[in-house]
């Protein structure tokens, strides 16, 4: 695991070294093991290294055999013992033992077909001196991150725009748009960041760098796939196939010369990879949880339930709501507004994990997408009966009623939090219906709020779902909203979440439910594979049935989250209205302060809950207070 950054200059001018060693040393949390670099001429790469295989030989940048191709890579090629045998039998010689020396050989044998033959989570800089060519390549789902700026005279790319933004002829200018997605999401969807001039690379997509008339091209190289041909699926045959793709892909994912854990909620996917890593022989199992004192958020008892299934080396840690003085440091890691409060507990548990002398965990995230985890899937389904006029009228009426006559709390997965969204969402098309379920503020509550609503209001996130919904459309809507959620929720937020907080600490997080087979496989299954009505995970539970105690099973979802509705009226109440209220957002001009007041008000008289709307705004706001003197709007 690395943190890589590069600059070419189209012009010939010389790379500024100390630019270059500045970039690369605001990187260092995520190598912290060691630095190295390439010069020539107009071309720089430079990389922090976090060393987890070939501990010895495995510095970077690498060359090939005659040095006219060099690379850096962030992340793991998972396969790379059986495509170096490959390699060897084609002839080639190799300088080290690390993963990160077979992409070169691949490149040299296959081109950019080569990225079809590699499993693994990256990020890859690869500079092709005969060609005159710089390749940036991203992983299928967007696990590792890559960003990008160009100019007629420059391109430079980073894992993270910090190092971007070290660059001071670089002009800071918002990018109106992707606040406005913000506001709508707590995330910034692919391919726009906050800054107008600088991009992020989306998951499955090759860049292709011309360093001779500086052009760049962007194209995918891999898509989910569609479902299989229509045919009769035994149960026993798809559990004990998705058994051993599991299986296999945890195993993979042990490769480390280094201590490794997992993390364990105490949900179904974190106990699923723990289950795995058992099953594949591995012995003292490292495991990190944490917990609130708010019963309501608190699964350490589940978590304690899997470790002593599993006999695991069991760590702990209790989040108080004293988080006021970490968040700017938190905020600042992200480089751009992001507004998912769980950032908070994967902090946490990956300095849990670093401090117990951890350095490469397991994790779950990518089960719901992958098996059909949210409730919100549930409602598509109730939906679907909904609008086929299967659930009666008077019961349509009286679910109605209940539902809006229920009173609001604060507690996790609470009514009024789903089933609320749910009505809102019950005379909209999948699409529309989906975006209502993710979206922060309404569209009446965004014209009130935000200043520049005018300017953007046309191109909502929603352009994005609908138009890559009618690019899908594979016959089967729920299998086409788990794509959506793939494209966006996944690669943009939850990844980036996990990224970010576990870089931070110098912890490489890997993701064995997101391996290609385990997608691939479940890509091309029917959704009724994956949730049917009342049942999320379907297959999955009836896989792990005999494996994971009953309790695991069958609990209900609880996500990893904060009890962030309580502690935004309560602990954080003096946070929230000393940065909302602070004289740079005042300055800022883009909200309207007496929105944002009764939007605060409404929570704490416990009206409506809106904690996710308080966070984002003051996640926002602290972001812009760190960087307003050198940005323009």
């Amino acid at each position: 695991m690395c943190g890589i950054c590069g600059i070419i200059n189209f012009n010939g001018r010389n790379i500024d070294k100390e630019l270059l060693v500045s970039m690369t040393n605001s990187l260092i949390h995520r190598g912290p093991d060691e630095e190295g670099y390439y010069l020539e001429k107009n071309i720089g790469l430079g990389v922090r290294r976090l060393s987890i295989i070939d501990l010895k030989t495995g510095s970077q940048p690498i060359p090939n055999e005659d040095k006219t191709l060099w690379v850096i890579e962030n992340g793991e090629i998972y396969n790379f013992l059986q495509l170096r045998r490959d390699c060897l039998l084609r002839g080639h010689s190799f300088r080290t033992h690390t993963d990160t020396e077979v992409i070169l050989h691949l490149y040299e044998d296959f081109d950019i077909d080569f990225v079809k033959f590699i499993k693994g989570m990256f990020a890859i800089a690869i500079y092709d001196k005969p060609n005159k060519k710089l390749i940036l390549i991203r992983d299928r789902i967007g696990i590792k991150p890559i960003y990008y700026y160009k100019d007629p005279h420059t391109l430079i790319f980073a894992s993270e725009i910090k190092a971007i933004l070290k660059n001071p002829q670089i002009k800071r200018k918002l990018n109106l748009q992707a606040l406005y997605n913000y506001l709508c999401l707590n995330y910034i969807p692919s391919s726009l960041t906050i800054y107008e001039n600088i991009f992020k690379l989306p998951s499955a997509h090759i860049l292709i760098c011309d360093i001779v008339n500086g052009s760049i091209k962007i194209n995918p190289y891999w898509d989910l796939p569609l479902l299989k041909e229509k045919r009769n699926f035994k149960e026993r045959e798809l559990k004990e196939r998705l058994k051993n793709i599991l299986q296999e892909a945890v195993k993979r994912q042990l490769i480390s010369d280094v201590p490794l854990g997992v993390f364990l909620s105490g949900g179904l996917d974190s106990s699923t990879v723990v289950a795995m890593m058992h099953l594949s022989g591995m012995s003292q199992i490292k495991t990190f949880s944490i917990g609130f004192e708010d019963k309501s958020f608190n699964e350490l008892p589940f978590a304690k339930i899997v470790a002593r299934h599993f006999k695991t080396q069991h760590h702990e840690f209790i989040v108080k709501p004293q988080i006021g003085g970490l968040l700017p440091r938190l905020v600042s890691q992200f480089d751009e507004p992001f507004g998912d409060s769980s950032a908070v507990p994967v902090y946490y548990t990956s300095k849990l994990a670093r401090e117990s002398g951890v350095k490469t965990v397991l994790t779950g995230e990518g089960g719901d997408e992958n098996f059909g985890g949210y409730y919100l899937y549930l409602g598509h389904r109730i939906l679907e009966f909904y609008q086929n006029q299967i659930i009666p009228e008077f019961a349509k009426r009286f679910l109605s009623y209940l539902i809006i006559k229920s009173p609001v709390s604060f507690r996790k997965a609470s009514l009024d939090y789903m089933a609320k969204r749910f009505i809102e969402g019950l005379s909209l098309a999948p699409a529309e219906a989906h975006y209502q379920w993710h979206k922060i503020f309404s569209q009446d509550t965004l014209k009130k709020l935000f200043r520049r609503f005018q300017d953007i209001e046309s191109n909502n996130p929603l352009v994005l779902f609908i138009k890559n919904l009618s690019l899908r459309n594979s016959g089967d809507s729920l299998n086409d909203l788990l794509y959506l959620d793939f494209k966006f929720y996944l690669t943009d937020d939850l990844l980036v979440k996990v990224d970010r907080m576990s870089m931070l600490n110098s912890l490489e997080a890997r993701v064995p439910l997101l391996d290609e087979e385990v997608i691939e496989f479940m890509a091309t299954l029917p959704s009724r594979w994956k949730v049917r009505f009342g049942i999320k995970k379907y297959l999955l539970k009836k896989t792990m049935r005999k494996i994971l105690p009953f309790s695991i099973l069958h609990r209900r979802k609880a996500g990893f989250s904060i009890p962030l509705a309580r502690w935004l009226k309560e602990e954080l109440k003096e946070i929230v209205f000393d940065n909302l209220f602070s004289e740079a957002i005042k300055g800022c001009g883009l909200f309207d302060m007496g929105t944002i007041k009764e939007i605060i008000s409404i929570h704490n008289k416990k009206e409506k809950d809106l904690s996710r709307q308080i966070w984002g705004l003051l996640v926002f706001s602290l972001w812009y207070k760190e960087n307003k003197d050198s940005l323009t709007i």
